[in-house]
């Protein structure tokens, strides 16, 4: 059951955007390559908790203070509920309103190989 992340940390080394400036060790995507790594995370099966969205600008990264969160529905299977977060997400960041001069940046949640052996 435990998956095999590599793919997804490799993107994330390549494409993202180290947050460390802000005090955390995420990674932050841009439009693009938050849904491709939609793709690599839904072909793991691994479920998406949600997210936080930074906004990058002239003047460096800023929190936005926009997020969003999908929660595993009682009784819904773990397949279900990878599909089900992936396609949110993927609308989420579509959606996403992008402001004059400031990119907006995606930090993506998974769950953990614990959180996905719970029902």
């Amino acid at each position: 059951m435990l998956k095999n992340r590599a793919a997804y940390n490799a993107f994330l080394s390549q494409k993202g955007i180290l947050l460390s400036e802000l005090g955390t060790q995420e990674y932050a995507l841009d439009q693009q390559d938050a849904m491709n790594a939609i793709v690599i995370i839904e072909d793991l099966a691994i479920p998406i908790l949600g997210g936080d969205v930074y906004l990058q600008s002239l003047e460096g990264i800023e929190i936005s203070y926009e997020n969003w969160s999908i929660n595993r529905q009682p009784g819904e299977s773990l397949d279900n509920y990878v599909r089900r977060s992936c396609a949110y997400t993927r609308n989420y960041i579509a959606r996403f309103p992008v402001q004059a001069e400031k990119l907006p940046l995606f930090v993506l949640v998974l769950a953990s190989d614990l959180q996905m052996l719970l029902p």
